[in-house]
């Protein structure tokens, strides 16, 4: 299989441009505006940390990364000593 060998400058570039832009956008919003929503932003905000210590904050079937069904569950195998 070939890989491209620029592969990761060509990421890293585009990240560049994309940051860029969204730095530009960042640049030219008036904050002012949200002095009209802060209240509101912040009472949302405060409810949604509630929502957390519910049971709708439960998570469900919650698996961690990596595992599969098919795991089993022996230990790692254990990596020879030194002498």
């Amino acid at each position: 299989m070939h890989l491209d060998p620029g592969r990761f400058v060509k990421r890293q570039l585009t990240f560049l441009a994309v940051g860029a832009v969204v730095l530009m956008l960042a640049v030219s919003f008036d904050y002012r505006l949200l002095k009209v929503y802060a209240g509101m932003i912040y009472v949302s905000s405060l409810v949604l940390l509630v929502l957390v210590r519910t049971p709708f904050g439960t998570s469900v079937r919650a698996r961690s990364a990596g595992s599969s069904s098919s795991a089993s569950s022996s230990p790692p195998p254990r990596s020879p000593s030194s002498p």
